[in-house]
């Protein structure tokens, strides 16, 4: 049975840190703003952020680790228990990129292994494709 992937407070900041992973990642300096955004480079750039949280250098992330990293309390434990697959207490490099995998085909809509910019901004892609409005007779 394949996992459902519930709506969480790291959507909103998922969606507001790709287009920063995006001009962040390597030889995207002088990328076009409308270059995709690989699967491979989405994974690396979210677990290699989320990773940082690790104070201690275990090769894990706790609950207080990641509250500790300014992420804010309420948002982060509800995120927490959706990454830490094993419920051990802790996230590890490898929960972590099964979930940023999963968050990225949550995301990728049309199924082509690269996040567009439709895709990065829902909102905004879904604007852009509107038919415009037709003026009375």
């Amino acid at each position: 049975m394949t996992p459902v992937f519930r709506a969480s407070p790291l959507l909103a900041v998922t969606l507001f840190a790709i287009p920063a992973a995006a001009q962040s990642l390597p030889g995207s300096a002088t990328a076009a703003p409308a270059q995709g955004v690989t699967s491979a480079q989405f994974i690396a750039h979210h677990v290699d952020h989320f990773m940082a949280a690790d104070k201690d250098g275990d090769g894990k992330v706790s609950l207080s680790e990641l509250e500790a990293s300014g992420r804010g309390k309420h948002k982060v434990a509800r995120l927490f228990q959706q990454m830490d697959a094993n419920h051990d207490g802790f996230v590890d490099r490898n929960e972590a990129q099964a979930y940023f995998a999963q968050r990225f085909q949550h995301l990728d809509r049309n199924g082509d292994g690269v996040l567009e910019p439709d895709e990065r901004h829902p909102a905004k892609g879904a604007s852009a494709r509107a038919e415009p409005a037709t003026v009375g007779p």
